[in-house]
């Protein structure tokens, strides 16, 4: 993972948990809204930016916090 991939997943994530947060959604609720797809973990993961969101993921969540 270079520098700059790091950097981007950090911003990602920081969006991500931002926008949970800002739905007030747990990563409980947000594991069940995408039917266990991802775990709690990888979430958490996600929004720490230490880990690179699987593409066929990220509209999904997307798309829950559009809703709201």
């Amino acid at each position: 993972m270079t520098k700059i991939d790091m950097m981007l997943y950090k911003e990602i994530g920081r969006i991500l948990k931002r926008e949970r947060l800002n739905k007030e959604t747990s990563l409980d609720q947000l594991v069940e809204s995408i039917n266990n797809i991802k775990t709690k973990s990888t979430l958490k993961r996600y929004e720490d930016g230490k880990s690179r969101i699987d593409m066929d993921v990220l509209p999904i969540i997307c798309k829950l916090y559009a809703k709201h």
